[in-house]
C-alpha cells in the first residue's frame, strides 16, 4: 500500500466527520470506480484507490472500523450497517450508514452517507453528546422535524384519536379529534379520570372497568368497544378503543397508550339494517294482507253497487245499501294508498296534481299523528301541476308527520300551507336561507306544528343522515335526510324554522311544471321499446287501481283530470304513447269527444275504454265502436294486464 493514514490523520478525522456522500463500485474485493469526493475529501490517493480491496479502503478512511468490517463483501449481503466515526469511550452518536446493494455476477454498489446512529443506540447518548459536535446537533434537530412531521400527519390524518391515558384514567394527551366529537367538555380529562367515565353507557362501563381490573404485565395490546354519551346532546357515539399497556421493571402499571376509533356511523348503519331487513319481510308479509284485503272490499262494493242498481231510491235498503257503497269504495281508496307507500319508489316522474296528492295524505296523516291533534290545510283549489314522482313526495309529507308527532303535545296542532310564488320571488322567508330566491314558477309548501320545538345546536343537522334526537328504536335517522334527497332531486329547496316552545316549519319550495320535462324522459322510453299509457278520468286517476298496476309493470304511466292539459300534451309532436286508457265514470260527457280528439290525432294509438261504477255492457254502441278495447273494474285483477301486452304488443 503506497499511502496509509497516520495517527495524526486519525486523530483529526475523530475531530471532524466528513459531511458527504461516497459511492464506489467493486468487483470482486477490489474496487474498480468511485465518486470523485472520495479522493478530495478523504484524502486518499487515486493510485492507492486503483489497487485495494474492499477492507484496505475502508480501514483507511477509518481504522476504528477494524472489529465492525466482515472480511470480504458476500458476508454483508443486501442491507444497511451503521459505522460509528468515533469508537470507545469518547463514542459519539454519529457515523456513516453503509448501503451495500448486490447487482449481477460479482458486482457490488455501495454507498458511505453521515447519519445519525439508530433509535436503539441514540437512547444511550446523553443530552451533551449532541452539543459537542455541530454536524450531531442538527441532525439530531433534523430529525425531530421529521418525527414532529410524521406524528402531525398521522395524528390529522389516521382515521382515529391517539391518546396517552394514566393509571387513575385521566389523559397525558388525547387527539384535538375529541373535542370535535364531545366539545368543551373535552380539557378537563386531563385532571379527571371518572369525568371521561362518566359519559359511559351504564352496560358498557361494567364491561370497560371489568377488562381493565384483567390486565397485567404480561398483557398485550386489546381492544374494547363501547358508547359515550354527548355531554351537550341526548345521542351517544360508538368508539372501538385499542390500547396497550405499559408497566414498570417491577411490574407497576404506568399507564396506557391507544388510539380510539369512532364507529358511530357504522353501528348505527348495521342497526339499520338490521331493521331494514325485518321491515322488508314485514312489509312483504303486510302486502299481501292488505291485497287480500283490497280483493274483500271489491267484492263488497261490486255486489253493494249491483244491488244498488236494482233498488228504487225509495226502497228502505238503499240508503243502507248505498252506504256500504261509499263506504267500501273509500277504503278500497285508502287501502290503494297503502300499497303505493309500501311499493318500491321508482323514482319515475310523472305529471301530478299537488293539491290532490295531499288531499290524498291526510287520512294517513290523521292514523300518524295523535288523535286531538288539528289538522289544518290552506290553499287555493287551483291545479298546481308537478312533475315528480308521486311516492317520493307522499313520503316526504309522512316524514314530516312523524317528526311532528314526536313533538307536539295534547291539543297539537299541525298546518299545512301552500303558497304559489313567482319566478324571483324570495322563498323559505324566516329560515335559515331565507336569501334565496325562487329560479322558476313553483310552489313553497309550509308544514307546521305547535311542537316543542328543536333546539338551536340541533338545526344545522336535522338533514344530516343518521341524525335522530330520540330513542334508537324510535328513529332511524333518515326521515329528514331522505325528504331532502327528495326535494333536491325534484330541483326544490328545503330548510326550516324552529324555536323551542313554539314550534317548527319546514319550507319547501319545488317548481311548477312546464310540460316539457316529459320530452327527454319520453324520448329515453321509445329507444327502450317501453310500453306507454295516458290516462284520463274526471276525478284524481290515482285513485283507480289500475293505474298503479301499470306502474308496477314499469311502464310509463302519464295521468290528467284537465281535459286542456291533456289535449296539449298529445299534441306535442316529438312522441306518441301506446296506448290512451279513459276512464270513464257513469257516461261522462266529454269521453266521447276525447276518443274522436284522440283517433284524429295519434290513429296508431291504440284506445282503451275503462267503464267504472257500470256494467261495460250497458256502455253506448257509439263509445264501444270508437275504442279498440273495452272493459270494466272487474277485470282488473287477474285480465286486463295481459290483455293490454297482447293488444299493445300486437
Amino acid at each position: 500500500m503506497n499511502e496509509m493514514l497516520t495517527s495524526e490523520v486519525l486523530e483529526q478525522k475523530e475531530e471532524a466527520l466528513p459531511l458527504e456522500v461516497f459511492q464506489f463500485v467493486f468487483e470482486g474485493e477490489r474496487l474498480r470506480d468511485f465518486s470523485k469526493n472520495v479522493s478530495e475529501t478523504l484524502g486518499l490517493g487515486v493510485g492507492f484507490l486503483k489497487q485495494c480491496t474492499f477492507k484496505q479502503l475502508f480501514l483507511a478512511i477509518n481504522e476504528n472500523w477494524r472489529t465492525l468490517l466482515p472480511e470480504n463483501l458476500e458476508d454483508f449481503g443486501d442491507g444497511n450497517v451503521f459505522l460509528p466515526w468515533v469508537v470507545g469511550k469518547n463514542a459519539l452518536p454519529v457515523g456513516f450508514t453503509l448501503c451495500v446493494l448486490k447487482a449481477e455476477g460479482e458486482k457490488f454498489y455501495l454507498t458511505l452517507s453521515p447519519s445519525l446512529a439508530p433509535h436503539h443506540d441514540l437512547k444511550k447518548s446523553g443530552i451533551n453528546d449532541f452539543f459537542k459536535n455541530p454536524m450531531v446537533f442538527e441532525q439530531v434537530a433534523l430529525r425531530l422535524q421529521l418525527a414532529e412531521s410524521r406524528l402531525h400527519t398521522y395524528f390529522y390524518n389516521y382515521p382515529g384519536i391517539f391518546f396517552s391515558q394514566r393509571p387513575d384514567l385521566s389523559f397525558n394527551f388525547i387527539g384535538p379529534e375529541m373535542t370535535e366529537k364531545l366539545g368543551k367538555m373535552v380539557p378537563s380529562f386531563y385532571r379527571k379520570g371518572n369525568l371521561y367515565l362518566s359519559l359511559f353507557h351504564e352496560d358498557d362501563l361494567k364491561v370497560f372497568l371489568k377488562e381493565l381490573s384483567r390486565v397485567g404485565p404480561e398483557t398485550k395490546t386489546f381492544s374494547l368497544n363501547y358508547r359515550l354519551r354527548h355531554p351537550h346532546e341526548d345521542t351517544f357515539l360508538y368508539f372501538t378503543d385499542i390500547r396497550t399497556p405499559h408497566f414498570s421493571p417491577t411490574g407497576l402499571l404506568l399507564g396506557y397508550e391507544g388510539i380510539l376509533i369512532d364507529n358511530t356511523r357504522q353501528a348505527i348503519a348495521e342497526k339499520q339494517l338490521t331493521q331494514s331487513t325485518w321491515k322488508e319481510s314485514l312489509a312483504t308479509i303486510t302486502s299481501g294482507l292488505v291485497h287480500d284485503f283490497s280483493n274483500v272490499m271489491a267484492g263488497i262494493y261490486s255486489l253493494s253497487e249491483l244491488y244498488c242498481s236494482n233498488l228504487d231510491k225509495s226502497h228502505s235498503m238503499y240508503e243502507g245499501m248505498d252506504q256500504i257503497r261509499k263506504s267500501s269504495l273509500e277504503a278500497q281508496k285508502l287501502v290503494r294508498r297503502l300499497i303505493d307507500l309500501n311499493r318500491e319508489q321508482s323514482k319515475e316522474k310523472t305529471y301530478h296534481n299537488l293539491i290532490t296528492l295531499i288531499n290524498s295524505q291526510k287520512d294517513l296523516l290523521k292514523v300518524i299523528l295523535p288523535k286531538q291533534t288539528k289538522i289544518e290545510m290552506i290553499f287555493s283549489e287551483e291545479e298546481l301541476p308537478l312533475y315528480i314522482d308521486d311516492v317520493g313526495l307522499r313520503q316526504m309529507l309522512l316524514n314530516l308527520a312523524i317528526n311532528s308527532r314526536d313533538a307536539i303535545q295534547k291539543n297539537g296542532e299541525v298546518k299545512i300551507q301552500v303558497i304559489r310564488v313567482k319566478k324571483g320571488d324570495h322563498i323559505l322567508q324566516h329560515s335559515r336561507n331565507e336569501g334565496i330566491t325562487a329560479t322558476q314558477e313553483g310552489v313553497e309548501i309550509l308544514f307546521s306544528d305547535n311542537g316543542c320545538g328543536i333546539k338551536e345546536e340541533h338545526l344545522s343537522k336535522v338533514f344530516k343522515p343518521f341524525f335522530s334526537t330520540k330513542e334508537s328504536t324510535r328513529g332511524s335517522g333518515f326521515g329528514l335526510y331522505n325528504a331532502k334527497l327528495f326535494v333536491e332531486e325534484n330541483g326544490g329547496a328545503i330548510d326550516l324554522e324552529s324555536r323551542q316552545g313554539e314550534g317548527t316549519t319546514f319550507h319547501i319550495y319545488l317548481p311548477l311544471a312546464t310540460f316539457e320535462e316529459h320530452l327527454a324522459y319520453e324520448k329515453k322510453v321509445v329507444d327502450n321499446k317501453r310500453l306507454s299509457f295516458v290516462v284520463y278520468c274526471a276525478e284524481d286517476p290515482h285513485n283507480f287501481e289500475i293505474v298503479s298496476l301499470l306502474q308496477q309493470k314499469e311502464w310509463e304511466v302519464a295521468v290528467f283530470s284537465d281535459v286542456q292539459k291533456l289535449k296539449k300534451y298529445l299534441l306535442e309532436p316529438v312522441y306518441t304513447p301506446n296506448a290512451f286508457l279513459c276512464i270513464d265514470l257513469c257516461h261522462d260527457g266529454k269521453v266521447e269527444a276525447l276518443l274522436d280528439f284522440c283517433r284524429d290525432k295519434h290513429p296508431a294509438m291504440k284506445l282503451i275504454l275503462l267503464v267504472s261504477g257500470q256494467n261495460p255492457d250497458v256502455a253506448s254502441s257509439s263509445l264501444n265502436k270508437k275504442v279498440d278495447y273495452l272493459c270494466s273494474e272487474a277485470t282488473i285483477k287477474k285480465d286486463l294486464i295481459p290483455l293490454f301486452e297482447k293488444l299493445l304488443c300486437q
